[in-house]
Order: structure tokens, then C-alpha cells, then sequence
């Protein structure tokens, strides 16, 4: 534990920052998500706004821009663990079962919580809180999960492209799931988990071959001003025309997403300007190690279908939507600290009784799948 501490006080606090800045991204978007949705167990509480609907109010076209959010925080996240695993030899197989065991147990309490508010869970809902990774319950941790598992085979197929076939590779990918798919929606069978391998590629491609380009500020912002002039702009243009064109109405969100292109690219910026300053901060490197419990417990499938709904709720019956905007950012301001407060609690009680335990498992754990793979490899 003391040299977990260590490493948590000696990482970059650059690139930690990027995580607390990612993770209130997410938990703004996924408010904006709140208003926008909705619920099924509220579906006779009128609360939402017209997703997706062309609108010639201010407010409400900031918080369509606001839809962003999900594409640039979650791929952040993903890049600032890309730049490393894409250099990693060693898979730190005992962390993942780390995180498993969090978002079980976080399910578990939530479960807990629910139902001693008195509210009736269904079956379908019941059976998904028990198993959350199985049902994709927190999306980001089984795509990240699987990722985990496959990245060490990813390493070893870009240490055997030349450089000439690594580029061809990440061109013919971007063309197809980044342009093609982007502006389509369907084709070639998009998943995260393809998004996630293109922009691997990248990020390996840039550490190989791009890293004096990378460690240019100008470069970066360059790209940073690019990206957030891509994103605001085909929105704001797509709004305008459906205002115009019916048949665009109702699709103005249409390029948000995790392969916009310039998610990535405004991601990609980011964490190069993050990286370059060397500086070590505690306090900054301890919340960012609260960011995947936040993550899990502010966007668990029971809090965010039978509680989050009820802020929303409440402000269209008491005050009306006339200042929504300030509003939905009260709401997630006070849920990101709400939630980084619960996630220090737990990682300073719970956490460690559950890592002792995930510790003394492991082994076991370990020699199943070699006494697997040892009989496997008997058979030629």
C-alpha cells in the first residue's frame, strides 16, 4: 500500500489534472444527458427538452454543445492510458480485477441505497445491477476491460509494422470509422472498441514518429483551436439548417459522438499540452485516483434511471426552465463534488478491505487460468 501511495504522489500531475478535467466533463455531459432523456419511470413527468431539435434559444443551443462533452471526456480518458499501455511490456493483470471488484460492489451498495429509499426495482433492472459489467451497465468500464485484455497483442502487431504500413493502417481506419462512419452513423459496423483500437494506432503512431511535432505548443494549439472550431461549428450549422430544412429536424446531435473526429483531435491536444509541463502535485494526483469511482458511482444504472431524473423534476414544477442552463450547471457542479467526496470515502474504507481480498484471490484466480491453459497446450 505504502509504494501505491508513493507512485501516486511521483505520477505527472500534468496528465492527472487531464483525468479531474475529463471526469467533470463526462459528469456534466451525462446531466445534459439527464435533462435530455427520458426516463422510463418517470415517463409521465413531462421534464425533458426536445433532444435533437433544431432551437433558436441560447440556452438551449449551449447545452446541445454541451453533447460534446461525452466524445472529448471519455476519449481523453482513454488517450491519457493509451500513451502508456502502447509502451507497456508488462500487464498488471491484478488492477483490472481491482476495478471489476469496485464496480460490483459500488452496484451492490447502490442496490442497497435504492431500494432502502423505498423505491420498486424491476426485475430487468434488479438482474443488470448484479451483474453490471456482464450488461455493460458503466459502458466505459467493460469496453475498457475488454481493451485491457487485448492491448498487449495490439503492442506486438505495432512493433512489427514498418512505418510506412502503421500510417497506411491508421489512414485506411480514420477514412473508414472517423469520416465515413462519422457522417453516416451505421456503416462498417461501428463499436467503441473499433474507435478505441484506431485512435491506439494513433496514439502509438505519434509516440513512435510524431513526438518532436507532439511536443510542440504551437502544433497543439493549433490543433486544440481546430478541434473546438470543428465541433461548436458543425453544430451550430446543423441547428441553423434544421431551423430551415424539416427534414434535418431532430438530427442536429447527429455528429456527436465517440468517432467525431474532432473529439479526437481537441482529446489528442489536450493531452499533449498536459504532458509538457513536469510538475508534482499530491492533492491533484490523489482526485484523479478518485476519477473512476466517480465515474462509476454518479452513472450507476439505478442512481441515474430513479434519482437523477427527480432534480429535473423538481425544477420544471417549482421554477420552470426559464434559467435551465444555470440550473443544469448547479446541478453538476454539486454532483462532481458530491461524488468525489462518496469516492474518497469509499477508497479510504471500503477499498482497502476489498483490495486485501482481491489480493489473497488473485493467486487463485492465476493458477485456474494456467492449469487451463496447460492442458490446452497439450493438444497439437
Amino acid at each position: 500500500m505504502a509504494n501505491k501511495q508513493s507512485n501516486l504522489r511521483q505520477r505527472e500531475s500534468g496528465i492527472e489534472a487531464l483525468k479531474i478535467i475529463a471526469i467533470f466533463m463526462i459528469v456534466l455531459y451525462h446531466s445534459t444527458q439527464t435533462l435530455n432523456s427520458q426516463s422510463t419511470i418517470y415517463a409521465s413527468q413531462h421534464y425533458t427538452l426536445a433532444q435533437g431539435m433544431a432551437t433558436a434559444n441560447i440556452q438551449r443551443i449551449i447545452i446541445l454543445l454541451f453533447g460534446n462533452l461525452a466524445g472529448v471526456g471519455n476519449m481523453l480518458f482513454f488517450i491519457c492510458s493509451a500513451w502508456f499501455l502502447c509502451k507497456s511490456k508488462k500487464q498488471h493483470k491484478l488492477k483490472l480485477l481491482y476495478m471489476l471488484a469496485d464496480l460490483w460492489v459500488i452496484s451492490i451498495i447502490w442496490l442497497i441505497v435504492i431500494l432502502g429509499m423505498g423505491f420498486h426495482i424491476s426485475p430487468k433492472y434488479l438482474i443488470m445491477e448484479l451483474f453490471p459489467t456482464t450488461f455493460g451497465n458503466n459502458w466505459y468500464i467493460t469496453a475498457y476491460a475488454i481493451f485491457y485484455l487485448i492491448y498487449p497483442g495490439l503492442n506486438i502487431i505495432v512493433d512489427h509494422l514498418s512505418q510506412r504500413q502503421h500510417l497506411l493502417t491508421i489512414t485506411i481506419m480514420w477514412l473508414m470509422y472517423f469520416v465515413l462512419c462519422w457522417i453516416t452513423g451505421t456503416i462498417f459496423f461501428p463499436s467503441v472498441l473499433i474507435f478505441w483500437l484506431t485512435v491506439y494506432f494513433v496514439v502509438a503512431y505519434v509516440r513512435n514518429y510524431l513526438s518532436e511535432a507532439f511536443s510542440n505548443p504551437k502544433v497543439l494549439l493549433t490543433g486544440l483551436a481546430i478541434g473546438l472550431i470543428g465541433l461548436i461549428r458543425m453544430d451550430l450549422l446543423t441547428n441553423f439548417l434544421a431551423l430551415h430544412i424539416g427534414v434535418l429536424n431532430g438530427k442536429v446531435n447527429h455528429w456527436q459522438g465517440h468517432n467525431n473526429p474532432f473529439a479526437v483531435l481537441v482529446s489528442l491536444s489536450l493531452f499533449g499540452l498536459g504532458k509538457r509541463k513536469h510538475w508534482v502535485s499530491p492533492t491533484v494526483n490523489y482526485i484523479a485516483s478518485l476519477s473512476l469511482l466517480m465515474y462509476v458511482i454518479h452513472e450507476n444504472l439505478l442512481f441515474r434511471t430513479y434519482v437523477r431524473p427527480l432534480y429535473f423534476i423538481w425544477v420544471k414544477e417549482t421554477f420552470g426552465y426559464g434559467n435551465i442552463l444555470a440550473w443544469l450547471l448547479l446541478f453538476a457542479v454539486a454532483l462532481f463534488f458530491a461524488v468525489m467526496i462518496l469516492g474518497w470515502l469509499y477508497k479510504e474504507s471500503i477499498q482497502k478491505w476489498l483490495y486485501k481480498l482481491c489480493n489473497r484471490v488473485y493467486p487463485k484466480l492465476k493458477a485456474v487460468v494456467y492449469r487451463y491453459s496447460d492442458f490446452m497446450m497439450k493438444f497439437h
